[in-house]
């Protein structure tokens, strides 16, 4: 699972207990080339806050995150997963502690449920083959 900050890193360790490997970055724009070698030929769970469904900087910032890791191997795309869930909630670590359901979606499910202006901005972004 990748994730931003250590105290929602800490929080999804807690909660799965070591049932997946948590890397915590320091947002959605920081180290995509590192992100993307760690977790190479991996199934990857995308746990960032919910305002990139509507912000489109943020958006935009986790869509080159993805092509970082789609373009660093085969087969990516079925590797990655975006976790969601209550928008109500910002990050993973507050619906985890309110006990809100989470959404395992494929990165076309995740486009299809951005807003127009992040879908448009991510488009541009993403590689024709994810958003089929």
């Amino acid at each position: 699972m990748v994730t931003e900050g250590a105290l929602k890193a800490e929080t999804l360790a807690w909660f799965f207990k070591k049932r997946f490997d948590v890397l915590a970055v320091a947002a959605v724009n920081c180290s995509h080339e590192e992100i993307a070698a760690a977790v190479k030929l991996r199934p990857v769970y995308m746990a960032f806050d919910s305002d990139c469904r509507e912000n489109r900087y943020v958006a935009r910032a986790f869509a080159r995150l993805v092509k970082e890791i789609l373009l660093s191997t085969s087969n990516a795309a079925e590797r990655v997963k975006v976790l969601t869930w209550n928008p109500k909630f910002k990050g993973i670590d507050d619906a985890l502690l309110q006990n809100a359901p989470l959404r395992s979606q494929s990165l076309l499910e995740w486009h299809r449920s951005l807003g127009r202006e992040c879908r448009d901005e991510t488009a541009q972004i993403l590689p024709g083959s994810v958003l089929k």
